[in-house]
């Protein structure tokens, strides 16, 4: 899944498991076998491309957005091989698939107060592959504190087996307390060939996200550069200090902050990041922010 915080992929590299099924095609699709097998396929576009299952972990990941109450994912039953028949099928949502997560985190069920079945029976239709499911989020209801999943799959009326790695869309949420929304107030030291321009930017809005239960990700300085590679991981330790680190992503895009010199810090009575931390321009020449953030 592609629910997106700051209108950029953030993508959770979890672990992949190991399968038979899959021999690397480009749009991660299984082959066509001998025998019919159903997928249950994710793609917030429609269509056949996986994006499920304990491969696909992570793409199935609900995150929080205060611009939007409501989110409708759309995946797929799909049929891998030919069936010359009609094959109806049927949402099911099994707690014990809980425990087929691969994050070792112990999840609940997400609450059926925050979502709804948009369709839960469809039918593939002879000679055809697949047919699309949607299911609507009600994102400003669930707790994104807390660690929930609503695994989906479907039973069909033909006997057909499903698929062991990719027959279940996870969709999950990974509760982080420091995730969600805050307001910023920072000042940028922007240094130039000429001086340093200082920007002071005051009630940004800003989102933490949460890569795990420990780590958050963040954008730097969105309203005076724009730019979604401005990004980095954070993490809070037991006495409350920050550390700082350069996001992956960004690194790649040639953006990697580091902390300054002054320690970051966390206040948990108000809720609030206190964060110092830089980078250098591909012209040698230093970004340098001093942030607050408070928790909305």
């Amino acid at each position: 899944m592609r629910f997106n915080i700051f209108k950029y992929l953030c993508l959770l590299a979890l672990p992949a498991v190991t399968t038979s099924c899959l021999d690397g095609d480009p749009m991660n699709m299984p082959p066509d076998g001998t025998s019919p097998i159903v997928l249950m396929t994710y793609n917030p576009d429609g269509g056949t491309t996986v994006n499920s299952g304990l491969q696909y972990f992570g793409n199935s990941a609900l995150l929080y957005n205060p611009e939007e109450t409501t989110f409708t994912a759309t995946y797929a039953a799909t049929i891998q091989g030919t069936v010359n028949k009609d094959v109806a099928f049927t949402i099911d949502t099994p707690e014990e698939a809980l425990d087929d997560a691969p994050d070792k985190i112990a999840y609940q069920m997400l609450p059926d107060s925050t979502y709804e079945f948009v369709n839960t029976t469809a039918t593939i239709k002879s000679g055809e592959k697949y047919a699309e499911f949607q299911i609507k989020f009600y994102l400003d209801k669930i707790d994104f504190t807390k660690d929930y999943m609503l695994p989906v799959t479907a039973v069909n009326d033909a006997g057909l087996p499903t698929s062991s790695n990719h027959g279940f869309v996870y969709f999950h949420v990974v509760g982080n307390p420091y995730a969600g929304a805050y307001v910023s107030t920072y000042k940028l030291e922007r240094q130039t060939t000429t001086g340093v321009t200082i920007y002071n930017q005051v009630e940004d809005p800003k989102i933490l996200i949460a890569e795990d239960k420990e780590i958050l990700k963040q954008q730097a300085g969105a309203s005076v550069f724009g730019n979604p590679d401005i990004k980095f991981l954070l993490s809070v330790n037991e006495d409350n200090t920050v550390n700082i680190e350069s996001d992956p992503e960004a690194v790649e895009a040639g953006i990697t902050i580091t902390p300054s010199s002054t320690p970051s810090t966390y206040d948990p009575v108000n809720k609030t990041f206190h964060l110092y931390y830089e980078y250098t321009s591909s012209a040698g020449l230093y970004r340098r922010f001093s942030e607050k953030l408070v928790k909305k």
